[in-house]
């Protein structure tokens, strides 16, 4: 593996890792709620560390500064979909807060950041080595949040008192699970692909002690979001007669899955009971329709209701062309990773497909693709990028073997093999 993909590897993870462990720590110590939930020391750690792991990862980036420059850049048009839904989201929320105006121009350099890299590293090293060296970075870190929430887990961190859902290292049960979504999928993508017996042996023992997570906090949408990213995983490797049986399974979990929000499903365990209110959807959808219905062109800029669901969300807070614009960069992006993936069978795009799938599933019941800087948005950053630089071009080719002759002369200048 050469320097610059284990880089990259290394700034992916810093974002990962900053983005999955934010320090709330300050700010659920005067929650009327959550302030009795208690964090484990390594992960208190982390959290504390976290912003300063956003800045080494945008440091360790200046390292392809000067490969940026030689990169024919062209207007993908995600990138510039991606850019507006920044500027409009920041904009919007700066008439009303102007902190959170900020922390959105701070997610958009993030995901410039992770675009630029991306585009760089393909080009000096080759599309294959980038996408696994990403494909690495989430694997390493579904690990490292399974591991360290497990620790918690066994020593009673993690919950409130009263509550049976793990909060986990999110502080949110639901958010919580759609990280251990993430991760899960990852390792599962690990146990399935071709490596050392050991090397699966390690993620399968993992991916289970995640399983077991997953089941504490008791989401619905965590465990919809795993199977569907499962699913996308598996597929390539099934025959056609289980392909249908598996799309009838699914849609017939689908349903079951809307039906359970009127369903009893503590049977599964105590964490999935909801008490006296089942339904903790519906009711959240409905109001934000109305008040979107209010303020339907422009949004709110901010919100304190419960956001089930990423275009509703989008809407209310940014307004129309926002929650447009952000419908369409899902969609593109699951589309494209998607039929990549359909070709590359046993190729890490199959595993950037899951996670695509499994986050455009899950922000049907979430708001979570709305957020400035969260997990899910960098997972998805990360997607996007990838799939950016996955065209066909010609003038690129060319550059690229320009390029990369440059850099694998400059190695055997100075010594070092790649």
């Amino acid at each position: 593996m050469s320097r610059e993909i284990r880089l990259y590897t290394v700034i992916l993870l810093a974002f990962l890792i900053s983005a999955g462990f934010k320090n709330d720590i300050e700010a659920l110590g005067v929650s009327a709620y959550w302030h009795d939930l208690t964090t484990g020391p390594a992960i208190a750690v982390i959290k504390q560390s976290s912003v300063y792991l956003a800045f080494l990862g945008s440091a360790l980036s200046l390292y392809f500064v000067k490969q940026a420059t030689e990169v024919r850049w062209r207007l993908n048009s995600v990138l510039i979909a991606v850019a507006l839904c920044s500027c409009i989201a920041g904009l919007r929320v700066s008439a009303v807060q102007p902190a959170e105006g900020f922390k959105a121009a701070l997610g958009l350099l993030v995901f410039l950041n992770i675009y630029f890299v991306t585009g760089s590293c393909v080009v000096m090293l080759g599309y294959r080595e980038v996408v696994q060296a990403a494909a690495t970075a989430v694997q390493i870190f579904g690990a490292v949040l399974i591991l360290l929430n497990f620790v918690d887990y066994v020593s009673g961190h993690g919950y409130v008192p009263g509550n049976p859902r793990m909060f986990g290292s999110a502080s949110h049960p639901n958010f919580f699970a759609v990280q251990l979504a993430v991760a899960c999928s990852a390792l599962w993508f690990a146990v399935v692909s071709p490596r050392r017996f050991v090397v699966k042996i390690l993620a399968l023992f993992v991916l289970s002690l995640g399983c077991v997570l997953l089941k504490e906090t008791g989401s619905r949408t965590g465990l919809l979001m795993l199977v569907s990213a499962l699913y996308v995983i598996t597929w390539a490797r099934l025959g056609l007669w289980v392909h249908g049986g598996l799309i009838a399974l699914g849609t017939l979990g689908l349903f079951f899955y809307v039906m359970s929000q009127g369903i009893e499903l503590s049977i599964l365990g105590e964490s999935f009971s909801r008490g006296e209110v089942q339904d903790t959807r519906t009711g959240a959808w409905s109001l934000m329709w109305s008040l979107i219905s209010e303020e339907p062109l422009w949004g709110y800029g901010i919100s304190t209701i419960r956001s089930e669901n990423s275009f509703l969300r989008g809407w209310l807070l940014y307004g129309f062309v926002y929650a447009f614009l952000s419908v369409a960069v899902i969609l593109q992006t699951t589309a494209r990773v998607t039929s990549l993936s359909a070709s590359r069978k046993r190729s890490p795009e199959v595993l950037l497909a899951g996670l695509a799938v499994s986050l455009a599933v899950g922000s049907i019941f979430e708001g979570y693709m709305v957020d400035a800087f969260s997990l899910p948005v960098v997972v998805f950053q990360v997607v996007v990028a990838l799939t950016a630089f996955d065209l066909p071009d010609p003038r690129r080719s060319s550059r690229t073997s320009v390029v990369r002759k440059r850099v694998l002369n400059e190695r055997a200048l100075t010594g070092r093999t790649g």
